[in-house]
């Protein structure tokens, strides 16, 4: 985070996790909040709601940061700057599609495959 927004943001995290682990987090990445709240909920609406709250009682308009889209159209209609931030190693379960993970031998092989062809490439050639 940049010096600047130390004790300038407030971080609001929707789902049901304890106190701690979100202490625990705000420590480790180093974010110095001036405000944290839990929402139980993550529903857009709701989130969208508590976060024009907020928004209100810190005197403006600043920012707002989140993952879920419609969240951040809610917010972005009530008139808050926004931004959709995507994560592309952490996705959200009801976002998630069931791929076919594929075998380790098979991965080998394409691996292997590769390398030959790679080797095959410059097979002839002889200095």
């Amino acid at each position: 985070m940049h010096q600047e927004t130390i004790g300038r943001i407030a971080v609001m995290v929707n789902g049901s996790p304890n106190r701690d682990m979100v202490e625990h987090w705000l420590k480790v990445n180093s974010i110095k909040a001036a405000a944290y709240d839990i929402l139980d909920t993550v529903d857009p609406v709701v989130v969208a709601d508590k976060v024009s709250l907020y928004m209100a009682a810190a005197g403006g308009r600043h920012m707002y940061f989140d993952t879920d889209p419609m969240a951040v159209s809610l917010t972005m209609k009530a008139g808050i700057p926004s931004i959709l931030v995507t994560q592309p190693f952490v996705v959200r379960p009801e976002w998630h599609t069931e791929k076919q993970m594929r075998s380790w031998e098979s991965l080998t092989q394409e691996i292997d495959k590769q390398k030959l062809a790679r080797s095959e490439k410059t097979w002839g050639d002889i200095e």
